[in-house]
């Protein structure tokens, strides 16, 4: 065995990031996961670029092809008698199936956790929705700004005097990605012991909500309340004291996002080691000795302090991975998550141009003829 998911069978019916990002996650390490989209048009992830030149392509967007690596793609139209025949025939021999639409469209469609697991008692389903498939927000919209502000985040992320900030790009979507891989993981596991199957409802805004060291936590153990404090965080409101509102700069606390040729880095600079290596780094190891930067003195003189860096790290560990595909061509994607010595993390195709494997998997692997297919075709259903 060179991969340590490779009998591991999982049905992506994912669209956009969460859930094709999780089953990307076991793609990578050996899984087959067969991703279904919908005929003619595809997962919406492929509408959404980059795109090479800003020329918009579902082949060549750059969200789908890295969300997507490793994977076999099929088209099944599941509102079709013939498609939903297909996809249950398909789900009858698979170990996971992950899915991150609104808590009512598997249900909808007759693909609920209850109705598969009549069909595969062993099948682990791993659901990814914005707030669960319970509780009184179950069917409420939400976005990424959305889960940053109910998970609190957005209280902490910008400047006091200024409104709130969001985390760049698209974190909760990734988290939830790779959470969804973890919880099959366990459940497969359990599965493993036990032979039975189970429903994993995650919900992203109790991923958002433990974010940032879970500020619940924080307030109920210090009875400090977390607040925005910018670039250069002032220390936190001890029980009794008023809130600081302004830049007081002997209320800084010493954490500083730097400038460097390349972007920022971020020091806390309250951390001896950090403060010493940092010194040494700027080429200034006589600030280590002067009484300004002494602890608890260093965020008064917060604007002395400048450094340059530039980190080889992601080279060195072989983070990113090229692989070839045949609209993009040769192209350097980032790869594992952490290295495995006897079964690595190894990603050993590009994602599937649309329907690329129907093919392969309809009629060499389920038995469905070339009639069936052309049949099928005709009627929309692949």
């Amino acid at each position: 065995m060179d991969s340590a998911l490779s009998d591991l069978k999982i049905i992506d019916v994912g669209h956009y990031i969460a859930g094709p990002y999780c089953a990307s996650l076991l793609a990578g390490l050996g899984a087959e996961v067969i991703k279904v989209e919908r005929p003619g048009i595809g997962e919406g992830s492929r509408q959404l670029g980059p795109f090479p030149g800003d020329k918009p392509h579902p082949e060549k967007s750059g969200l789908f092809s890295y969300l997507n690596l490793g994977k076999k793609g099929i088209t099944l139209n599941l509102q079709s008698s013939w498609g939903r025949e297909a996809f249950l025939r398909l789900v009858s021999q698979s170990d996971v199936l992950i899915e991150n639409y609104e808590p009512r469209v598997m249900s909808s469609l007759k693909l609920s956790y209850e109705e598969l697991q009549e069909l595969n008692p062993r099948l682990v389903m791993v659901s990814i929705s914005n707030y669960g498939h319970t509780g009184p927000y179950r069917d409420y919209k939400g976005f990424e700004i959305t889960m940053n502000a109910i998970g609190g985040i957005q209280y902490e992320i910008g400047e006091p005097d200024r409104e709130p900030l969001k985390l760049g790009g698209d974190q909760m979507q990734f988290q939830a990605g790779l959470v969804g891989a973890f919880a099959a993981m366990s459940a497969i596991w359990y599965r493993n012991l036990t032979g039975l199957g189970q429903h994993i409802d995650l919900a992203i805004a109790e991923i958002a909500a433990i974010m940032k060291g879970a500020p619940s936590t924080y307030f109920q153990f210090s009875g400090v309340k977390r607040m925005r404090n910018g670039t250069r965080p002032m220390r936190d409101a001890r029980p009794g004291e008023p809130v600081i509102k302004s830049r007081d700069p002997g209320n800084l606390y010493p954490i500083a996002i730097l400038p460097c040729k390349d972007g920022y880095v971020c020091v806390d600079t309250e951390a001896e080691s950090q403060w010493q290596a940092l010194c040494e780094m700027i080429g200034k190891p006589e600030y280590k000795e002067d009484p300004r930067f002494i602890r608890g003195r260093r965020g008064r003189h917060a604007d002395e302090m400048e450094t340059l860096f530039n980190d080889p790290q992601h080279r060195e560990r072989g983070f990113f991975t090229t692989i070839n595909h045949p609209e993009l061509g040769s192209i350097e994607y980032p790869g594992h998550l952490f290295l495995m010595n006897e079964t690595p993390w190894h990603y050993q195709s590009p994602a599937p141009l649309l329907g690329e494997h129907n093919r392969e998997i309809l009629v060499n692997r389920m038995g469905y003829s070339e009639l069936d297919m052309r049949k099928a075709s005709t009627e929309g259903a692949i």
